[in-house]
């Protein structure tokens, strides 16, 4: 049993532990869904609220305008039944002028009777929008503290294996983590295979009884003759 090997496949184990909580990392969802419905409620949320401010606003002139109209009507009938008036036709006049102030006075309380049914559908609108918005914003916050926690979870991770691999580094010889860094470039970062009950664990491959034997008892360096990662002598060979 080669002890040197045995020293680097725990090196090994170590990196990609390591590689596995970058890549975790690096896939974490910050709450990319979450945001985008924020934003979206947000959006229509400012919608609703523009129109209800806008429909309020109509409501509000017209019945200012109503009640120009009332004052204008109120006066001109006042002056109309003085009798400080005795032009006939301005008498008539005044009389038409009442009757279209009357009319005026009927469409306005039609518009804004329609007005308010608008505002009262808005303004239930602007409620829903707000407790969507609210509802929305919650939902973020709790991904963005869920996100945050496992992302601190990691790095933690990450910072107790990067202190464990310079610890196990400082124990290997220089020469042997060179061989180590150039079998795990010809391997996709898995340089090393453990023989586990006579198999290549990395390929599964069956290993030739002798091979083993020769791995198990003594320090010679062998490869896989399938996948071509060196062998390490592992458990119940």
């Amino acid at each position: 049993m080669n002890a040197h090997l045995q020293a680097i496949y725990a090196l090994q184990e170590v990196d990609i532990e390591i590689r596995k909580f970058q890549r975790k990392l690096h896939e974490l969802d910050p709450g990319r869904a979450e945001e985008a419905a924020l934003q979206a409620a947000q959006a229509q949320f400012q919608q609703v609220n523009s129109v209800t401010t806008i429909t309020e606003r109509d409501l509000r002139d017209a019945e200012l305008e109503l009640q120009t109209v009332e004052t204008k009507k109120k006066d001109t009938e006042k002056r109309l039944y003085s009798g400080s008036i005795r032009n006939p036709k301005e008498l008539d006049s005044m009389q038409h002028e009442i009757e279209a102030l009357g009319r005026q006075r009927s469409s306005l309380d039609e518009k804004i009777l329609t007005l308010m049914d608008t505002v009262e559908e808005h303004r239930k609108a602007q409620l829903d929008a707000k407790q969507a918005l609210v509802q929305t914003e919650s939902n973020y916050q709790a991904r963005k503290k869920l996100y945050q926690a496992t992302r601190n979870q990691y790095e933690n991770e990450l910072t107790n294996l990067a202190q464990h691999r310079q610890e196990l580094a400082a124990g290997i010889e220089e020469s042997w983590l060179k061989r180590y860094e150039t079998w795990c470039k010809q391997h996709a970062g898995i340089g090393l295979s453990r023989v586990v009950k006579g198999d290549c664990e990395a390929c599964r491959t069956s290993l030739p009884l002798t091979l083993v034997d020769s791995i198990t008892k003594t320090d010679a360096i062998a490869f896989c003759e399938n996948c071509g990662r060196v062998l390490v002598s592992g458990v119940n060979e």
